[in-house]
């Protein structure tokens, strides 16, 4: 069987959602930055306050900033579902959204902040320009275009207000943090914590499969199949000879039928 009709343009437009408070993907860490209060106090999971306009969610996070903190108070996720956000400009998908409510008369703002976590420490990390919301008062999104990285990045780091510190405890509230154009598609690949590396290829496609057959199949962006392996169970493909360009990679588990796509950058 072959789902080469998934890959319509509308799929390639899709979007990797890293935190929606509906189920928890990525792990809380703490916060930081916020004096005496208890780390992990400042940041919680409630119903939503405002569930109108562009955000109707049931559930959504709320950071709590204190008088006392620092102007770089903040809150820190660590990507433990899915696999690392790859933020290489070879993808095309270098874009963080988030929905996000600020107080009116807040003059609140929101940054978005990548890192890289290797053996304890951090390798890279890279801070977008604090984004002012389009409205106070009510949900609005805002997103940060973050190919300065350029790379594969393990956890996720969020500041309200930064520079200023309030007069007066404030709550601010996040939902939906996505990775707009990532096409992920079917489940399989977030279910498996599949990765694929590296991205992007020049031979070989390599992936981190646990030996259950699968057929796999790479398809150019308008669907037409050019490779396909039946009953694999390896952990790379060789992708040589496709033409450099953008191609989506399709694992179909055939004990269960269960199916997950993503994209990739031949070089």
């Amino acid at each position: 069987m072959t789902f080469a009709f998934l890959f319509t343009i509308a799929s390639i437009n899709a979007q990797r959602v890293l935190l929606d408070f509906e189920e928890e993907q990525q792990s809380f860490v703490e916060c930081f930055g916020v004096g005496s209060q208890d780390p992990a106090a400042c940041f919680d999971v409630i119903a939503n306050p405002d569930a109108s306009g562009i955000n109707t969610s049931d559930s959504v996070g709320v950071f709590i900033e204190p008088t006392e903190g620092e102007t770089w108070a903040g809150f820190i996720f660590d990507i433990v579902n899915g696999g690392d956000v790859d933020l290489t400009t070879a993808t095309g998908n270098t874009e963080l959204c988030a929905d996000v409510w600020v107080p009116t008369g807040s003059g609140g703002d929101f940054t978005f902040k990548v890192e890289r976590l290797e053996g304890g420490l951090v390798t890279v990390d890279r801070e977008s320009p604090a984004i002012k919301p389009s409205a106070e008062g009510q949900w609005a999104t805002v997103c940060s275009d973050m190919a300065i990285f350029d790379a594969q990045a393990n956890r996720l780091v969020l500041f309200f207000n930064i520079q200023g510190i309030p007069i007066t405890e404030t709550s601010y509230y996040v939902d939906n943090v996505t990775q707009p154009g990532v096409t992920s598609v079917g489940g399989l690949i977030e279910e498996k914590g599949l990765k694929i590396f590296p991205n992007p290829a020049t031979y070989d496609l390599f992936f981190n499969a646990d030996g259950e057959p699968m057929t796999i199949t790479v398809a150019d962006l308008q669907g037409r199949e050019l490779i396909r392996h039946a009953s694999f169970t390896g952990n790379s493909i060789r992708v040589a000879d496709l033409i450099p360009g953008s191609y989506i990679i399709t694992f179909t588990e055939e004990s269960t039928g269960r199916f997950g796509s993503t994209k990739f950058f031949k070089q």
